[in-house]
C-alpha cells in the first residue's frame, strides 16, 4: 500500500509518468473500498476527473478506473 501511495504521488512530465501515477493513486483508493468506501470513492472520481482532463477521448485506463469505482464498496468482505 505505502509503495503504491508513493508512485500516486509522483509527478511527471509524460503522460507515461502520470498513467502510471494515476494507476497506483487508483489500485490504492480500490485497496481502501472494503474499510472506507466513501474516501476510496471519492479518491476514485478525483483520479477520473484528473484522467479525463489529460484524456479527453478516454481509453483503457480510464475505463479500468470507472470499473474500480463501480465496484468500490459493493464487494462481499471475507
Amino acid at each position: 500500500m505505502l509503495r503504491l501511495q508513493k508512485l500516486a504521488q509522483a509527478h511527471g512530465d509524460s503522460l507515461e509518468q502520470r498513467k502510471a501515477a494515476w494507476t497506483a493513486r487508483a489500485y490504492a483508493a480500490a485497496l481502501e473500498c472494503a474499510q472506507q468506501p466513501r474516501q476510496a470513492r471519492l479518491a476514485l472520481d478525483a483520479t477520473l476527473t484528473d484522467m479525463q482532463l489529460a484524456l479527453p477521448e478516454g481509453g483503457a485506463l480510464p475505463r479500468e478506473v470507472q470499473q474500480l469505482r463501480a465496484q468500490c464498496g459493493t464487494r462481499p468482505q471475507g
